[in-house]
């Protein structure tokens, strides 16, 4: 018999100190996205609604977004700079995650450097960007 123990995602190599928990992948707080709103909208708005979100992780450790940002730097991905990383405490099953996004970019940029991540083996989502 095989342990059949699930894989984790690269980030956990990189900590030194397991958690009891898991990370959880960026996926797994996509469904917190607020609702869209349908008010009319001024034209920078309406443009913004066709730019998208680069989620690289929501973690339980709070070391966990520098690791992966570290990561990601080191691999020197062009049109992606950690700089314009944003790091924001969202509520997940009454923990608090540290979501990891890059913000506001063309739909097919975004996927394209969410397959250059996933190949280097960095979990990521892709989301239409928040208004406002």
């Amino acid at each position: 018999g095989g342990a059949g123990a699930p894989a984790e995602p690269a980030v956990a190599e990189a900590l030194p100190v397991r958690s009891e928990e898991p990370i959880l992948l960026a996926s797994a707080a996509a469904d917190l996205q607020p609702a869209p709103r349908t008010a009319s909208l001024p034209a920078d708005s309406i443009a913004g609604a066709h730019l998208w979100d680069l989620q690289v992780g929501a973690f339980l450790r709070a070391d966990a977004p520098s690791v992966v940002l570290e990561q990601i730097r080191g691999l020197s991905l062009r049109m992606l700079d950690t700089r314009d990383a944003t790091v924001r405490q969202i509520p997940y099953n009454g923990k608090m995650l540290q979501q990891v996004r890059f913000h506001r970019m063309p739909e097919q940029q975004a996927r394209g450097l969410c397959r250059d991540l996933r190949g280097k083996g960095i979990d990521c989502w892709v989301s239409r960007s928040e208004q406002g």
